[in-house]
C-alpha cells in the first residue's frame, strides 16, 4: 500500500485537488459530491476516501494550496530590492497573475470561505493576513518615502484587493483579455492612477 509521501500517492492527491477545485468553481461545494469527484479522478467513491478523510478536507485543502502558492510568489517579490512605486506595481501585477493562473484553486478560496469549518478556516484566514500586510507595509513604505500620496493605506489594500479578487468573476481563459495584458493594466490603473504622485 502506497503512504502519503510517496510520489504516486502525491501525484494523485494533487491531481483529486485540482480536479475538486474545477468542480467546485463550476457547481459550488455544497452541490458537488464525493461520488463526481471521485469518478472525475477515475476513482470509485470508496477508493477517495484514501486520499482524503471528507470533501470538508478536500476544501481545506484546496484554500489553503490556493493561497500558500501565491504567497509564495507574493512574498518573493516584496524581497526584492526595487522602489517603491516599481515593487507596488510588481505586486499587483503578480497577484493579478495569480488570480487567472491559479483561477479554479483562487476561486474557490473566495467564493467558499463560509463553507470552510472554523478549524479549517484559521489557517486559510492566517495566510489572508499575511497577504494583506505585504501590501499594507508596502502601500506604508510609499506614502513616507513621498512617493505616493497620503492614502488610507488599509482602504487602498481593500481596492486593491476587490478589484483583483472580482477577476474570477469574470475572467474566461481564452478570452479577449490575456492575463498579461490584465495584470499590466491593472497595475498600472491601481498603482499609478491611484497612488503614485505626479
Amino acid at each position: 500500500m502506497k503512504e502519503p509521501g510517496e510520489k504516486n500517492y502525491d501525484s494523485k492527491q494533487k491531481e483529486i485537488l485540482t480536479i475538486a477545485a474545477r468542480l467546485f468553481n463550476a457547481k459550488g461545494y455544497e452541490r458537488t459530491s464525493l461520488g463526481e469527484i471521485a469518478a472525475a479522478a477515475g476513482l470509485k467513491k470508496g477508493s477517495l476516501y484514501y486520499y482524503f478523510q471528507s470533501k470538508q478536507e478536500i476544501l481545506a485543502q484546496i484554500s489553503t494550496k490556493g493561497l500558500e502558492r501565491t504567497l509564495e510568489h507574493i512574498i518573493a517579490v516584496k524581497a526584492e530590492t526595487l522602489p517603491v512605486a516599481e515593487k507596488m506595481r510588481k505586486l499587483i501585477y503578480t497577484y493579478v497573475l495569480e488570480m487567472t493562473d491559479n483561477l479554479d484553486f483562487i476561486s474557490v478560496c473566495f467564493k467558499e470561505e463560509g463553507s470552510l469549518e472554523e478549524e479549517n478556516r484559521r489557517p486559510y484566514l492566517h495566510e489572508q493576513d499575511i497577504l494583506e500586510e505585504v501590501f499594507l507595509s508596502t502601500i506604508r513604505e510609499g506614502i513616507d518615502s513621498g512617493d505616493f500620496n497620503p492614502v488610507d493605506p488599509k482602504l487602498a489594500t481593500f481596492l486593491i484587493f476587490g478589484a483583483c479578487h472580482h477577476i474570477i468573476r469574470w475572467y474566461k481563459p481564452g478570452g479577449p483579455y490575456t492575463p498579461e495584458h490584465m495584470a499590466r493594466e491593472f497595475s498600472r490603473y491601481l498603482c499609478e492612477l491611484m497612488l503614485t504622485k505626479k
